[in-house]
């Protein structure tokens, strides 16, 4: 999941983000490379065990994001 720190934080390409991926035992450092407000997902590029992968987060609700989730910096 994802999260923002601040209420009415914006989504932009190039912003860092921390996300934990289900099973990941820790966030993990990633960049927005592309928002998709219409659709509500964030593609997300990450370094994990020495490759670079694509995710995509689907944010359920796009101004509040849950307590614990990965932030825009």
């Amino acid at each position: 999941m994802a999260s923002s720190r601040g209420s009415g934080a914006e989504w932009s390409e190039g912003a860092a983000v921390w996300f934990q991926p289900p099973g990941a035992s820790a966030p993990l450092p990633g960049e927005v490379l592309e928002v998709h407000r219409a659709a509500k997902v964030l593609l997300v590029s990450a370094l994990v065990n020495g490759q670079m992968i694509l995710i995509a987060i689907i944010i359920m609700k796009w101004s509040t994001w849950p307590i614990g989730g990965p932030s825009v910096q």
